[in-house]
């Protein structure tokens, strides 16, 4: 029995619950309308979080794959997080976002801007250097080369680059190595390969990459933590500031059938809209992937030990947080400046082995992938057969065959493996729950044949391109 709406997501996640069925007791509700309204968000929200972790992880698998190959060279000579000395602790820090907000606040950034450690998330890095700031930190969480567009886009901002391991491999390549930390990514493989290089530090996601600036206040040990141009609403009818680099992509694509109003007015209508408290009273219409993180920094605020003021001046209410304008923040807690110097102590470790284990998933992918071609041919030519009434058992034993080779590499346990199992992730969960050789044979069944051993085919020659090229290039 829980006795506080609070203690719900606690729950939840203690017991990994992934779905749930939930009824609202009318008469209750009537009598409790805060209480009930806030439990349906809260519970709204957590499976919200949960289909949005599971879509992110399969969207971007191979994404985060690639980059984790590519990003061989910058995990061993990159420092972390860890390696960071610093005078952070006690000192205010700011947490920058890309919020339509972020404008009232400009200014009094760049006026106060010694006077706190400047947290920003990379997409607000090209305002805040359009204006002549440079944030202490940026942030970068997002594994889509597409963020690259931020750092290039602010010119040679003098910042230093806190990214994700698994992050764009460009946004890697294109900033200068003596302002880059890295942090330990949260993809799965990555805990299991990271013993090569050692740890860099961790920090927490909410699924924005503000969420994470956040974390990396607390791990500064700062305060207290403001923020700025955190809207997580539309104001104004936008979710980012006027000006920024997806902004500017969409002005390129517009035209008289295609305008900016209309975009703006697909985002509204497709998004799942919901109606909650303002920075300033009232409602603002936010979203379920911000009211995601509205939960997020809810909980986190209340296990943080150090004062946090919202001082964006429009957006949602952030509970936990102390709503006040920036100019009163400043006159409260950004008295004096602060001593920003900081070493790196870091020693780079040996790459060898890691080279060795790469190459041993290569040969892993060789012995595989004449199976799997085996396979997806069989599955292409069960159809004609089956459509001829012919008998499909001659095709079945190529296909068994590469089920018991993928099953017996899993049980191995060892990294080869949890790579092979990340490839081939949707493929092998089809294979575990598949009870189909005792299904009736039909037509749908032999198109989930062919799409199971063809996506396992191709997933395993990617990953393997992928491996080689690096090879080839010198990577490894």
């Amino acid at each position: 029995f829980l006795s506080r709406a609070e203690d719900i997501v606690p729950f939840l996640e203690s017991r990994d619950v992934r779905e749930l069925n939930y009824y609202l007791h009318r008469p209750y509700s009537a009598l409790f309308p805060g209480e009930f309204s806030g439990m349906e968000g809260i519970i709204a929200s957590y499976l919200s979080k949960r289909q949005i972790n599971k879509n992110t992880l399969k969207r971007f698998r191979m994404v985060w794959l690639r980059n984790l190959i590519k990003n061989f060279p910058f995990h061993f000579a990159t420092p972390g997080i860890d390696h960071l000395r610093h005078p952070f602790e006690g000192k205010p820090a700011l947490i920058v976002g890309a919020g339509p907000s972020l404008a009232k606040n400009i200014d009094s950034i760049r006026r106060y801007a010694d006077r706190m450690v400047i947290i920003a998330a990379d997409t607000a890095l090209p305002m805040l250097a359009g204006n002549g700031i440079s944030p202490d930190f940026t942030v970068s969480a997002d594994p889509q080369d597409k963020n690259a567009l931020f750092l290039l886009y602010s010119g040679h901002a003098d910042t230093t680059l806190v990214i994700d391991a698994a992050g764009s491999f460009l946004t890697c390549a294109k900033y200068r190595p003596a302002r880059t930390l890295m942090y330990d990514s949260f993809f799965p493989i990555y805990r299991e390969l990271s013993g090569y290089w050692g740890a860099k530090g961790e920090l927490k996601s909410g699924g924005s990459v503000s969420t994470t600036a956040f974390d990396f206040a607390r791990f500064l040990r700062c305060s207290p933590i403001i923020f700025a141009g955190q809207d997580l609403a539309y104001s104004g009818k936008k979710t980012h500031f006027r000006g920024n680099v997806l902004e500017d992509y969409f002005f390129y694509k517009i035209d008289k059938f295609h305008t900016y109003e209309g975009y703006h007015a697909r985002t509204l209508i497709l998004s799942d809209q919901i109606f909650i408290d303002g920075y300033s009273g009232g409602k603002v219409l936010t979203d379920r992937k911000f009211l995601t993180f509205l939960e997020w920094f809810k909980r986190e605020i209340a296990a943080t030990d150090v004062p946090v003021i919202n001082a964006t001046e429009g957006g949602a209410f952030i509970h936990g947080a102390r709503h006040l304008p920036f100019e009163e923040t400043a006159a409260e807690f950004l008295r004096a400046p602060i001593d920003k110097s900081v070493r790196i102590d870091f020693t780079p470790s040996d790459p060898a082995p890691y080279a060795e284990y790469l190459r041993s998933v290569i040969s892993a992918c060789d012995t595989l992938i004449p199976s799997a071609e085996r396979a997806y041919s069989s599955s292409k030519q069960a159809m004609p057969l089956f459509r001829q009434g012919k008998d499909l058992s001659p095709h079945f034993r190529a296909m068994n065959d590469f089920d018991r080779a993928v099953l017996t590499a899993l049980k191995a346990g060892n990294a080869v493996s949890k790579l092979i199992e990340l490839v081939m992730q949707d493929s092998i969960e089809r294979i575990l729950e598949s009870s189909s050789w005792d299904k009736e044979i039909s037509a749908d069944l032999i198109e989930g044949w062919q799409s199971l051993y063809g996506g396992a085919l191709a997933a395993l020659k990617k990953v393997r391109y992928m491996l080689t090229k690096a090879e080839r290039i010198n990577l490894f």
